[in-house]
């Protein structure tokens, strides 16, 4: 699709997109109103887990890492819907859609209310020695190549940083992983962004061909991002860049699903109401359907 077929009409998508987020964002404010606040509701699973004594902590701190990645995840959608207005981009949507799978379905695995706090609290451990396990390699190349006072302090502050996570985890009962006298992992683990994404979304091959563009494989750019045009006077094939309508609908189609995956697992872990924002997404979803077969 190439933006000028959209200048005359009424090509509404990212108006949709954005008014359904700013709905959710309506629905956050007016739980904020209540009063716990940003805190779960009382009586909420997220409330009874915030009072267990013995993982409130490690659950305190998940829930903030969640928040950050809805805060993040909800960027993206607005960027989205961006990549996605008069003129189009072509491969930004793709690149900014599995952004918004990845971190959308973290989100779901940290509010995921279908385990125990305990199970929870494994959760963050796993997360947070990967973050950390990343933290301490980037600080540790930084410091050894620039020899800088605060880039060694970043690197000893970010082994501090994993030793205690490893510690807390130990005293907490989880297992700690060592592979040739080195900590590979806590618990369960964090699984693979791809195993989240099928896991919570059903979009795992989705989310490997929306890599594939992040990392310039010409066969998925080649595929999703050109279009024959002509042949040129000395017989070439000439191409232009292209996005599908179908593409496009299903790239939106996506990113909302994500997003409303991931405000719905806060809502219920919260106590909040998240009929609501279902409701509005289906009735997004349709004006979306809806706007793409008049505008294509």
């Amino acid at each position: 699709m190439s933006s000028d077929n959209l200048y005359n009409q009424k090509y509404m998508v990212p108006d949709i997109i954005e008014e359904f987020m700013d709905n959710i964002g309506n629905e956050m404010n007016n739980a904020h109103e209540k009063p716990n606040g940003y805190k779960p509701l009382v009586g909420s699973q997220g409330a009874l887990e915030l009072l267990s004594d013995e993982f409130s902590t490690c659950i305190e701190n998940v829930y903030t890492i969640g928040n950050i990645l809805l805060e993040v995840s909800g960027e993206y959608i607005y960027a989205f819907s961006r990549a996605i207005s008069n003129p189009l981009l072509t491969f930004a949507p793709y690149i900014i859609a599995r952004n918004i799978l990845e971190t959308s379905s973290i989100v779901a695995w940290i509010f995921d209310p279908n385990i125990s706090a305990k199970d929870r609290c494994e959760r963050y451990y796993g997360f947070e020695f990967i973050s950390q396990i990343k933290h301490e390699q980037f600080a540790r190349l930084v410091a050894s190549t620039e020899d800088h006072k605060i880039a060694i302090e970043d690197h000893e502050n970010a082994n501090k940083e994993l030793q205690k996570i490893i510690a807390d985890a130990k005293v907490k009962g989880f297992c700690i992983h060592i592979d040739n006298e080195k900590p590979t992992g806590i618990g369960k683990g964090f699984p693979s962004s791809t195993d989240l994404v099928d896991k919570y979304l059903g979009m795992g091959n989705l989310y490997r061909l929306y890599s594939a563009v992040i990392h310039g494989h010409h066969w998925a750019l080649r595929a999703l991002g050109f279009s024959f045009s002509r042949l040129s006077p000395e017989g070439d094939h000439l191409f232009e860049k292209y996005i599908d309508p179908r593409m496009l609908f299903l790239l939106t189609f996506n990113v909302m699903t994500a997003c409303n995956l991931a405000y719905s697992k806060k809502f219920h872990m919260y106590g909040w109401d998240k009929d609501d924002i279902d409701m509005k997404f289906a009735l997004s979803m349709k004006r979306i359907k809806d706007n793409l077969a008049l505008t294509v």
